[in-house]
């Protein structure tokens, strides 16, 4: 069942298409990575009116995370935007842009992870990157194209510039609102929300992420936030508890009617 909707959707896997950028699920980042050239060449061996029906049949995407689903173009971008503004501003390269800097080259390098560090060590980069309202509603906009619209289908198979169908008919994104100089939690919350409500609402929801490494006071405002957006009728489904949540923030939530949801 999808948080926010009243009929069960099929969540069969969206189209496959390797090598991903960056993998969406992170309790199952190294499963994924060891697993995608199998499933590439399993999905190969079929005939082609098989691969067609397959890329072609409605999904639903339920664990999409908004800062490991930016596509690569995009980072890109966001990062000579931040190079450009330091240069009108005559500020010197510092410390955060460096390891944006390394990030991206390891981005572009094709992600060969073999330590969860590896992985994990990539989101400094992604952070800063996203760190501004105008940069985040950027990075929102374009991790929904990428899963709610038509794409340039770049398989050798197809023919040029044919369009395939879109990677998911529902999309439910999750992201932790974070706070830093230049905006609030609830501003968070907004741009991305901004985004997402300029499709229909049958489309796409949000859920609001609580890590497990937060004190209690910050969770409690991730929660505070998401109520009362919900409550402005903003399109917030739910609360991902990551990890083991605290009895009390549970029922925090299921009191302001907050579907609920678990990683471990």
């Amino acid at each position: 069942m999808v948080a926010g909707s009243k009929e069960p959707i099929s969540s069969t896997p969206h189209r496959l298409s390797f090598p991903v950028p960056i993998l969406q699920h992170f309790s199952y980042t190294f499963l994924a990575f060891a697993m995608r050239n199998y499933a590439t060449e399993a999905f190969a061996s079929l005939c082609r009116a098989d691969q067609v029906f397959l890329r072609d049949l409605p999904k639903a995407e339920l664990h999409a995370h908004l800062n490991g689903c930016i596509p690569m173009s995009c980072l890109q971008d966001l990062a000579r935007q931040r190079v450009q503004q330091h240069q009108r501003q005559n500020r010197p390269c510092a410390e955060d842009d460096k390891e944006i800097t390394k990030g991206l080259a390891t981005l572009e390098q094709g992600v060969s992870l073999q330590e969860i560090h590896e992985f994990f060590d990539l989101f400094p980069a992604i952070h800063a990157l996203t760190s501004t309202p105008t940069a985040l509603r950027q990075a929102t906009k374009a991790v929904l194209i990428q899963f709610l619209e038509p794409q340039l289908e770049n398989s050798e198979a197809d023919k040029v510039g044919a369009t395939v169908p879109a990677q998911c008919t529902y999309l439910e994104l999750r992201t932790t609102p974070r706070e830093n100089a230049h905006m609030s939690r609830e501003q968070y919350l907004d741009a991305v929300l901004c985004e997402m409500e300029e499709y229909e609402e049958e489309k796409c929801a949000l859920i609001v992420s609580v890590d497990r490494r937060m004190n209690e006071a910050v969770m409690t405002d991730c929660v505070r936030v998401a109520i009362k957006l919900k409550k402005a009728g903003r399109r917030i489904v739910g609360i991902d508890l990551c990890g083991t949540p605290t009895v009390r923030l549970t029922y925090y939530c299921k009191a302001h009617l907050l579907v609920l949801t678990f990683e471990a």
